[in-house]
């Protein structure tokens, strides 16, 4: 058991430099065994790390759980090797075949989440909590598209709206939103399917796995929306069912003694409290509701948009935000709230606690729905530029389609080729969070619209959707409260790409 630290303690010796660059190699190592990873921080924390684990922090391997020991709270999750390695070092169960099993599925060193800081880590147990918030204000928004949409029954959504509104320029630049966002979107996918559930196949670099993933994904885009909405039908239906499994499995793990339905009332974490804890993890869970705008482009197409659409938009939302919270509440009362929050496929620990479902067999239907999510995404962004670039607000080389197929070559090669230099480029919290940021623009610009368009613009379709008062205010609002829970370094990421579209304007 360590103990204060003396003078002498903090001498060092050439047994600790040997130490110190032994850390090095085997972070070194580990990456490059696995083919991605993070070593370089690993690698240069290497000292301070060996430092703190062996001559300053009072801890007992013996006894991890000793209630006297000190806390080592790692914030650079990307660098979760530089724990490793010092656990392996110190004593704490891990063994060197661990540290070569780094970032591989079912090992004891899973790597950093992948999945963005899953909401767990953010909210605690009560994941359902963050879920129900992100849905109720995103319904908030989906009210002032349900009232724009069925006023305005045209193509061209939060843009059209915008420049009704405001003008071209807010207009355009609202459309430019929506492109980044998707463009942004496509890129967290492409990173997510080379994330854990594809080491139950395969290890591959994260890399090359999206290189080869958007290539697929482009060239099924190009084929044409016939195709791409056939293969779409088929996922949505795997989708489904292996979130309906999740939750029957989290309810098998309860109803034979497995799971702990205490942990759904855990509220908040020791970074967060309970409402701090509600509205981070809301901003992560806020990322499963988005989609629900773009299906304003089709409204002009639905017969009695006044009826039937903002049914099917609530409606859609609603089923969602059930199954959802079904599922996040089925994980947590199934598997420890710390397991899920270290987990980069969270879900596939409950299918591991659970026994009896091949783990393969999720991690198949997670990639279905993966690239199903991403397919629908790299339709919309090439076809909302190609619309752009039609109306001459983006360069008109993105107009250029196939001579047979008439689908538009250039925008999916272009959105394809920006959303892999993001996923090279980024992790997938980072790029969820941006992709939020965009879109809280856009989401506030629409719901100030129905302010100004209810008080001066008479052209619409005079019996439309109506949303109460209030809830453009609410919307615009939440919009607002969600924007100041992302991290300061998402905003830097956020407003360059912002800057490109004013300076393009």
């Amino acid at each position: 058991m360590s103990t204060k630290p003396t003078t002498t303690d903090l001498e060092w010796t050439e047994l600790d430099q040997r130490a110190v660059d032994t850390g090095r190699v085997l972070a070194a190592d580990a990456v490059q065994k696995v083919g991605n990873g993070h070593p370089g921080t690993a690698m240069s924390l290497s000292p301070a790390a060996y430092t703190l684990f062996q001559k300053v922090m009072r801890h007992d391997p013996a006894d991890a759980d000793w209630v006297g020991r000190d806390r080592f709270v790692l914030s650079a999750g990307h660098s979760s090797l530089t724990l490793y390695i010092q656990l392996y070092l110190a004593g704490f169960g891990l063994e060197l075949d661990d540290l070569k099993a780094f970032r591989t599925w079912g090992s004891k060193t899973p790597g950093h989440p992948e999945q963005g800081e899953q909401v767990a880590s953010k909210s605690g147990g009560a994941v359902w909590v963050p879920l129900a918030v992100a849905l109720g204000l995103a319904l908030l928004t989906a009210a002032s598209y349900a009232e724009l949409a069925t006023k305005y029954a045209r193509a061209g959504g939060a843009s059209y709206y915008a420049t009704l509104a405001y003008g071209p320029f807010v207009g355009f630049f609202t459309g430019f939103c929506m492109l980044a966002a998707g463009i942004v979107s496509v890129a967290a996918l492409a990173r997510g399917f080379g994330g854990t559930y594809l080491t139950a196949f395969v290890n591959l670099p994260v890399a090359l796995v999206a290189v080869l993933f958007l290539g697929a994904l482009a060239l099924l885009n190009a084929r044409g929306i016939s195709e791409s909405t056939r293969a779409n039908v088929v996922a949505t239906v795997i989708e489904t069912s292996g979130l309906l499994l999740i939750i029957g499995l989290g309810v098998w793990l309860v109803v034979r003694g497995d799971g702990d339905v205490g942990r759904l009332t855990q509220l908040g974490t020791a970074e967060h409290g309970p409402m701090a804890a509600a509205l981070s993890g809301a901003v992560l869970a806020y990322y499963s509701f988005v989609g629900f705008e773009t299906s304003v482009n089709v409204a002009e197409e639905t017969r009695n948009p006044r009826r039937a659409y903002p049914r099917a938009l609530f409606g859609a939302l609603g089923t969602a935000g059930l199954i959802y919270a079904a599922v996040g509440a089925a994980a947590s009362a199934a598997v420890p709230t710390g397991v899920l929050a270290g987990s980069d496929g969270p879900l596939l620990e409950v299918v591991r606690a659970a026994g009896g479902v091949p783990g393969w067999l999720f991690s198949a239907i997670a990639l279905v729905a993966v690239a199903n999510g991403a397919l629908l995404t790299g339709i919309m962004c090439s076809r909302l530029a190609f619309g752009m670039a039609r109306e001459r607000l983006l360069p008109s080389f993105l107009t250029r389609v196939l001579p047979r197929r008439r689908t538009p070559w250039a925008a999916i090669a272009t959105t394809t080729a920006l959303s892999l230099l993001l996923a090279l480029t980024g992790d997938i919290e980072t790029l969820a969070a941006t992709l939020v940021l965009l879109l809280l623009v856009v989401f506030f610009t629409v719901n100030t619209a129905v302010l100004v368009l209810r008080r001066r613009d008479t052209s619409g379709n005079p019996d439309h959707f109506r949303a109460p008062a209030v809830i453009p205010v609410l919307g615009a609002l939440s919009c607002v409260v969600l924007a100041t829970q992302i991290d300061h370094e998402v905003w830097l990421r956020g407003l360059v790409l912002l800057a490109v579209g004013a300076a393009i304007r």
